[in-house]
């Protein structure tokens, strides 16, 4: 017991993995894609239908396999990201966490 640790982190699942990458994308080059191979997971028909509201105010376009965010939606990109977080949906799925952006 007088030994510290020398690893420290989380293991991630494949999902966690494809999930990081659409918001790294999203975060960095303001757009993700994905088709039946690459970067799908169960959830995006779901996280799409959840940002349908963003796309309506002219923040996103959506594509069958695709998101890109506008120019207007640039300063609510991490309002964006949070709809890919699923974690944070499973926690608290009726929650609004608006406030946890600003």
């Amino acid at each position: 017991w007088d030994k510290l640790p020398v690893f420290r982190g989380h293991v991630l699942t494949t999902e966690d993995l494809i999930i990081r990458k659409h918001i790294l994308n999203l975060m960095c080059q303001f757009k993700t894609s994905w088709d039946d191979t690459e970067g799908y997971f169960n959830e995006i028909p779901e996280i799409v239908y959840r940002l349908k509201e963003m796309e309506n105010d002219g923040l996103l376009i959506t594509t069958k396999n695709s998101i890109e965010v506008t120019e207007n939606g640039k300063p609510y990109v991490r309002n964006i990201c949070m709809a890919f977080d699923l974690r944070l949906k499973r926690k608290a799925p009726e929650t609004e966490l608006f406030s946890m952006t600003i």
